[in-house]
């Protein structure tokens, strides 16, 4: 087996793990990106390997997918972020445990409702009303 199909491999083994795996986060931009940088060599790559292009493309969308995933959680910081300060700035006392809710949730829809109740809310248990899980 030649190191292109070996890469190749390793490339898809990773692809096949659960998306918050660390060995993904960590190996697969790495040997993503290594694939498409490796020359267009066949003794790299083997005679029966898909056509450069094909690999472009892949590690394009998945760079642009990497970049989308860590907008949404940039975003999904901002506003845990923005909850807390209107929290704290309104007086409400949050417990340890609505501040983890608050900071673990990468939900941007549940994070706008809270926000939205935190302007209006009394106590910060109203904040969360249904939505705290159980």
């Amino acid at each position: 087996m030649g190191a292109g199909a070996t890469l190749k491999t390793a490339i898809v083994e990773l692809a096949g793990l659960p998306a918050d795996a660390w060995e993904r986060q960590m190996l697969l931009p790495l040997l993503a990106r290594l694939r498409y940088d490796l020359p267009n060599d066949p003794a790299l790559h083997g005679a029966n390997e898909e056509n450069p292009m094909r690999s472009q493309e892949w590690y394009e969308t998945f760079k642009r997918d990497l970049q989308a995933q860590g907008k949404a959680e940039g975003k999904a910081e901002g506003k845990a972020e923005a909850l807390l300060t209107v929290c704290l700035r309104r007086g409400l006392a949050l417990s340890d445990q609505q501040r983890a809710w608050i900071t673990a949730t990468h939900d941007v829809a549940a994070l706008d409702r809270w926000l939205d109740r935190a302007i209006t809310a009394t106590t910060p248990d109203a904040i969360f009303l249904s939505d705290a899980p159980h």
